[in-house]
């Protein structure tokens, strides 16, 4: 039996209209040169908290990695906005390959989590 799987589709938490993969510790996110906390990423942007950013910043962003090998980024921001101390941002002037690549980084994480998903629930009887 396959695990339900809901995706909330919001606009006003939805704007980035891709798929996001909450972040485990195997992706690490620098923002100015400091770790953040990343709420979440998809192929077209992030979401992470930070109390010294505002929408009107220019920040330097690296994204570490690995799929098939090890991945350092530095893709271009747009903050979007910063409230609460969650800041929201879209990646910009993204290359096919770099697109390509967060794309596969955002369905490792989310078969990552089905399969967390899958081994909290335990051995599901088949209905047959």
């Amino acid at each position: 039996m396959k695990p339900s799987v809901l995706l909330h589709t919001d606009d006003e938490e939805n704007r980035r209209r891709s798929f996001r993969a909450e972040v485990d510790q195997s992706v690490k996110v620098m923002v100015n040169g400091e770790p953040v906390d990343v709420l979440d990423i998809s192929s077209t942007g992030i979401a992470f908290r930070s109390s010294d950013i505002h929408e009107s910043d220019h920040c330097d962003l690296v994204i570490e990695f690995s799929l098939r090998k090890k991945y350092r980024i530095k893709p271009n921001l747009n903050i979007l906005f910063c409230r609460h101390g969650r800041c929201g941002a879209e990646f910009v002037d993204l290359s096919d390959t770099l697109q390509l690549t967060l794309s596969e980084l955002v369905v490792s994480l989310q078969k990552k989590a089905i399969q967390r998903l899958k081994e909290e629930r335990g051995p599901q009887l088949d209905p047959a």
